[in-house]
């Protein structure tokens, strides 16, 4: 537990840094023979991520099974969103062939990692696929997530394709009245470039 306190007290670094203070736990960890366990693997995941660094996540993943560590859910999506964060869709992709592996289910927060790889990618189209599949798969979509692409295809001047996931917003639940001021804003914005039929 200590080990992991030291990790954890780490995140609070800036860069380089923050690999160099990492280096120096890990040479205390092999020194004292203490195995690796997954949530070190997470904080050693979280240190990478604080610089950037997403080539080192396929290695971790192959880290932990030569351990016969198995990740976690939680290390899953760290690693997902860590990897859209940065428009890495083929390690997504990769992340996503070992939760197959592990027979995992994509969830509610795999789809938002891929539907933002998606966006900082320009991929406007392939999110609605996406959204497409979810539904599909009975996974819930929030408003916050279609607001976002709505956000991403009007910045892209693809207005149609905003007024379709602005409808999907509207099917949900959690719909209220501020969302419907964003709904009308979106709407003029179609509408002006004659895009939008009813």
């Amino acid at each position: 537990m200590t080990h992991i306190l030291a990790i954890a007290s780490i995140k609070n670094l800036m860069g380089d840094e923050v690999l160099k203070r990492f280096s120096i736990i890990e040479d205390e960890l092999k020194k004292n023979q203490v195995k690796y366990t997954e949530p070190i693997y997470r904080c050693l995941l979280s240190a990478h991520a604080l610089c950037g660094d997403t080539s080192f996540i396929i290695p971790l993943f192959q880290r932990m099974i030569d351990d016969e560590i198995i990740p976690t859910r939680r290390c899953i999506n760290d690693a997902m969103h860590f990897a859209a964060r940065f428009g890495k869709s083929i390690i997504q992709a990769q992340i996503l062939d070992l939760m197959e592996h592990y027979q995992y289910k994509k969830t509610t927060k795999v789809y938002a990692a891929m539907l933002y790889c998606m966006r900082v990618n320009e991929e406007i189209e392939r999110a609605f696929d996406t959204v497409e599949e979810m539904k599909k798969n009975n996974i819930n979509t929030s408003v916050s997530v279609y607001l976002s692409l709505v956000r991403s295809a009007l910045d892209l001047e693809c207005s149609y394709t905003a007024y379709k996931f602005m409808k999907e917003a509207r099917s949900q639940s959690e719909f209220n009245k501020t969302h419907e001021q964003i709904c009308m804003q979106i709407l003029h914005c179609a509408a002006y470039t004659g895009d939008v039929s009813e």
